[in-house]
């Protein structure tokens, strides 16, 4: 140390201690800056019950806010897309049964469900519905890609047709259908285009 005067002290510091000084600034400097941001920060805790759209909340509070989604998030969402449209239509099918609801021979579109009498209409539409119930709903859930998708796209555009199946439904009320599943399914065009890409 070196006194310049009797009221202050002069402390001379080595480079090592100058840099550190400098450094210890720059970290205050950063911390500050920090808390300032995290002030600025909102923590939502969402609770809920499953199917509850919680999930749907954050994706449409990134799209809100600018955030994009990557070629894996993309595609991943593409594959949860297709489990809830086969498994929802598999879900459909069983209601149906379940709930006593025939096939609507009247309300089947001819001109897609190609021609033959109304009994061989039924029988194709419940081997399509045979198919699906004999689903595996784990494997489909780890296995599920476009191809696979691309295999029962026919069999769930053409139930999806029915009338009995779209009673069924109208009736979803009465048993679980994922919420995903409901708004592919309600626009049957977009339903159609999907399936047909």
């Amino acid at each position: 140390m070196v006194w310049s005067c009797s009221c202050c002290i002069r402390i001379k510091s080595s480079p090592e201690e100058t840099e550190q000084r400098s450094r210890s600034r720059q970290i205050d400097k950063l911390l500050e800056k920090d808390k300032h941001h995290f002030k600025r920060q909102v923590k939502i805790l969402l609770l809920g019950a499953g199917e509850s759209g919680k999930s749907t909340f954050i994706k449409q509070m990134k799209i809100i806010h600018g955030l994009h989604f990557d070629d894996e998030l993309l595609r991943e969402y593409r594959t949860i897309i297709y489990q809830n449209v086969v498994l929802g239509m598999k879900v459909l099918v069983d209601a149906r049964r379940k709930l006593g609801i025939a096939w609507g021979e009247e309300g089947s579109q001819e001109s897609d469900l190609g021609g033959g009498d109304s009994r061989s209409k039924i029988d194709r539409l419940t081997e399509n519905a045979e198919k699906l119930l004999r689903i595996d709903n784990q494997k489909t859930n780890e296995l599920m890609d476009t191809r696979m998708f691309l295999d029962y796209a026919p069999i769930v555009t053409e139930l999806w047709r029915d009338s009995g199946i779209r009673r069924a439904f109208d009736r979803r009320r009465e048993f679980q259908l994922v919420i995903e599943t409901v708004s592919v399914l309600r626009y049957a065009s977009v339903c159609t285009y999907i399936f047909r890409k």
